[in-house]
């Protein structure tokens, strides 16, 4: 269990996703099949210009990839999503 008092690690950021994850009904997590939560620290200096953030802790979370809304069902998946 991690300390109450200090922030949380990115261990225990990815265990609450992991858990997150689990708790959602059934009908919700058939469509997040093969969905990879990756957990970085701080983001790197070209997604930092990329969003022209000024610092690293400007930014609390961040999706990469194409939403459900502008997916076809004929596309081609080029990188991890």
């Amino acid at each position: 269990m991690p300390n109450p008092l200090l922030p949380p690690g990115p261990d225990d950021i990815q265990r609450l996703a992991d858990e997150a994850l689990r708790s959602l009904p059934t009908e919700f997590r058939r469509h997040i099949t093969g969905l990879v939560i990756r957990i970085e620290e701080f983001p790197d200096q070209a997604t930092l210009d990329d969003l022209d953030l000024d610092s690293p802790f400007d930014l609390l979370g961040l999706y990469h990839g194409i939403d459900l809304a502008h997916r076809g069902s004929g596309d081609v998946v080029q990188d991890v999503d």
